[in-house]
């Protein structure tokens, strides 16, 4: 993580609020520029990416852990080349969850469009708070904190952070629902200063920009048993299998793996590209059968983040 404090903190604060050409984004801006948005794409154990959601479905085992990663990008939707300024006033961002349902275990600007065209050290990244919840802070408090303008032609990773599920869903919730959200929205850092908005500078020139929240809900249901690499649940191992795992992770709708646990067909606590390979290997050049549980349903006896639910939809 990233920290300013102290004079440096002030400073971000204030051009903050007297930036020039700031826009305030925020999802109740009426009349807010639809050709460029704020959204979140979500990451879940077991998946390369589980793709842009405006509500998100996800499952989880009683007393099971489940963390998530969220990144938030600023998406450009008119077809035409942009370019985004990161400099004082022009660029801050404040995303706030409920510290009810979600607790917030990192924050970084680390591997993303925006923490790339900055210089290590001078972007602002903290821990914040609000009415509606906790959540975090990004600002560039100084025009040399970021190389220049970067182009937007289509999409630009600006924050990520991880998130673990803190509210109750023990046995006695299965069958229940946990919604939460992640929302844009503005954040105090601190006693006697001004809140921090979400805002943006495109072309140089302040435009409204409109936001899009990310709604989860987590379903508690009981584990089922499975069979390894059965990740369709058709109750064979086919090609199929390896088929649905690929649309899965090339997010193709039509074929979601429903029980991620049985679609880890290698067994190394990930779904991902290898367990296709590992099907294909066993179906057609006589490879290493399917770890346990295999041929037979049963419950996985390897400790690792993946549960057989519906793990994804």
């Amino acid at each position: 993580m990233v920290r300013i404090n102290g004079l440096l903190a002030s400073c971000v604060v204030l051009a903050l609020v007297v930036g020039l050409r700031a826009t305030r984004l925020g999802a109740q801006d009426l009349d807010c520029d639809a050709d460029t948005v704020l959204g979140f794409s979500l990451r879940t154990p077991g998946f390369v990416d589980a793709g842009d959601f405006d509500v998100l479905e996800l499952a989880v085992a009683p007393d099971a852990p489940l963390e998530l990663e969220s990144i938030a990008f600023l998406e450009n939707l008119s077809g035409e080349p942009q370019r985004v300024y990161f400099c004082s006033g022009t660029f801050s961002l404040a995303v706030a969850h409920d510290p009810v349902a979600l607790e917030l275990t990192g924050v970084t600007i680390d591997d993303t469009d925006y923490g790339e065209a900055s210089f290590p050290g001078l972007s602002l990244v903290r821990r914040a708070e609000s009415v509606l919840g906790s959540g975090f802070v990004v600002a560039d408090p100084l025009c040399f904190a970021s190389i220049g303008p970067l182009a937007l032609d289509e999409r630009l990773s600006l924050v990520r952070a991880r998130y673990s599920l803190v509210a109750p869903h023990g046995a006695a919730r299965v069958g229940e629902t946990i919604v939460t959200r992640l929302r844009f929205t503005d954040l105090s850092i601190g006693e006697g200063f001004p809140d921090v908005h979400n805002t943006i500078s495109i072309d140089g020139r302040g435009e409204f920009a409109c936001t899009r929240d990310l709604e989860i809900r987590i379903r508690v249901v009981a584990e089922s048993e499975f069979v390894r690499g059965d990740a369709n649940l058709d109750s064979r191992i086919d090609v199929s299998d390896a088929v649905t795992v690929l649309r899965t992770l090339f997010q193709w709708p039509d074929a979601p793996v429903r029980c991620a646990d049985a679609a880890d067909a290698n067994d190394d606590g990930f779904t991902d590209v290898s367990d296709a390979v590992f099907i294909f290997d066993y179906l057609f050049r006589g490879g290493r059968v399917p770890p346990a549980p295999f041929p037979e349903a049963g419950s996985d006896p390897t400790d690792d983040p993946l549960r057989c639910v519906d793990s994804r939809r």
